[in-house]
């Protein structure tokens, strides 16, 4: 399974990663910019996005809307701290 994780926080990102890990996913990339997001999401094929709500612009909404359309087979989880 192949997992992308986008969130602002780098201190977010290595704690999923590093709790996707123990639960057996090695295949997880860790995103830090949401635009950068929106290249990766559209270029490669990614089984489950886990975006976070609130980042700089574009947000995790406008991320959704933009790459879901091409990528339908890809299940997105939407996450935020707040």
């Amino acid at each position: 399974m192949k997992i992308l994780v986008v969130d602002d926080e780098l201190t977010m990102l290595s704690s999923v990663k590093r709790l996707l890990r123990r639960y057996g996913h090695r295949d997880v990339t860790l995103c830090d910019q949401s635009q950068l997001a929106i290249e990766k999401i559209n270029n490669e094929n990614y089984d489950i996005v886990l975006l976070d709500l609130i980042m700089p612009a574009p947000d995790g909404m406008s991320v959704l809307k933009s790459t879901k359309p091409d990528n339908p087979e890809t299940e997105f989880i939407i996450v935020t701290g707040v």
